[in-house]
């Protein structure tokens, strides 16, 4: 009898993130509300949001589309970690997870990242204002970071302590100069974090905004933090979570754009 090794492609198959091509038209579509592909030329500063929000994407600092290296299309955004990011004026699109008269309203954020430096700290999207913390008049309101080769995502609900879910970049297999697929799912009750297909945490946690307007960012947050490295296809879908339990399919081709 041969003996079983652990380099069999059988086995070694079996260790790989399911992965699907999303459907040529997106059945929730209508519920995007920002859709970002970082398509463009080498350099550019032109960013679009593909959704029906159509919201204006400002390019902050050094923010570029970088062709040669990328997840889909033509391009992705790239960011040196020294203050670049795109800019959106606060919007009820971006208040997420929020009472929408039938509870909590579900929502869904998920993105494509490329770090070329895991010990710093990267900020993948966060909204809030001023570097004031966490607070009811103009604190942060969510954020997803990793810092001390940890991966967070981060909620306020009340008072000056956020909600987390964490983990450690090693445990999670995240290595630099590689490109992984992070999800967040919140189905109205039940928040759940992905990476690269795998649940790594889920909070019961409610969700609440701050009273003033605030800024959301991609690639970096209000306390000034940014990203070393690349993203791309980045997305929010509100009113339905894509996503839950322990293992998801990871999409293999560009979001649909209809």
């Amino acid at each position: 009898m041969k003996a079983f090794s652990f380099r069999n492609p059988m086995y070694l198959a079996l260790l790989q993130p399911k992965v699907a091509v999303p459907p040529a038209t997106d059945p929730y579509f209508n519920n995007v509300v920002l859709l970002l592909h970082m398509d463009g030329s080498q350099g550019g500063t032109t960013f679009t949001d593909s959704s029906n929000s159509n919201h204006t994407v400002t390019a902050v600092g050094n923010a570029n589309t970088e062709t040669t290296i990328k997840k889909f299309g033509t391009a992705s955004l790239e960011e040196d970690g020294n203050g670049d990011y795109l800019s959106f004026s606060d919007s009820a699109d971006f208040d997420l997870g929020l009472n929408a008269g039938y509870g909590a309203e579900p929502f869904t954020i998920e993105f494509w990242a490329r770090l070329t430096n895991t010990s710093a700290v990267n900020v993948f999207f966060g909204k809030g204002g001023g570097i004031a913390g966490w607070n009811s008049s103009n604190g942060h309101q969510y954020n997803m970071f990793t810092e001390s080769s940890t991966l967070y995502f981060q909620w306020w609900t009340s008072g000056t302590s956020p909600n987390t879910i964490s983990a450690s970049l090693s445990s999670l297999g995240w290595s630099a100069n590689t490109w992984y697929h992070v999800a967040v799912a919140f189905d109205g009750t039940t928040t759940e974090v992905y990476f690269n297909g795998s649940r790594f945490g889920t909070s019961t946690a409610a969700y609440n905004k701050p009273s003033s307007a605030t800024v959301f960012r991609v690639g970096a947050n209000a306390a000034g933090y940014s990203l070393y490295g690349y993203m791309d296809d980045f997305r929010i879908t509100k009113a339905h979570s894509r996503y839950t339990g322990t293992t998801i399919t990871v999409p293999s081709a560009s979001f649909p754009d209809s």
